[in-house]
């Protein structure tokens, strides 16, 4: 059994890295809220219920980003008051 959940995330001012640096692994650069760290792929486009855009569709890849150490961008958020757990997911 798997499980995942969903969270409403506020990112607030977002800095946007195309490659990784891990000296950002402990802190937030100054004046940012969030990280958006770039993959290898990405959603090519989106699916929007209830006025929210979600990323459940095919998926492309990043040319400037073939040798990104994470296949998927991810979004990291340190701050927990920024985050607001939804939905706990359970596949079989």
């Amino acid at each position: 059994m798997l499980r995942t959940a969903l969270f409403w995330t506020a990112l607030g001012k977002n800095y946007q890295l195309k490659s990784w640096n891990y000296s950002y692994k402990d802190e937030m650069p100054k004046g940012y809220d969030s990280l958006h760290a770039f993959g290898q792929q990405y959603p090519k486009t989106s699916i929007t219920i209830n006025g929210v855009a979600m990323p459940l569709c095919d998926f492309g890849n990043h040319s400037q980003n073939r040798y990104a150490p994470l296949q998927f961008s991810e979004y990291i958020v340190k701050d927990s008051t920024r985050v607001l757990p939804q939905y706990l997911v359970i596949f079989q």
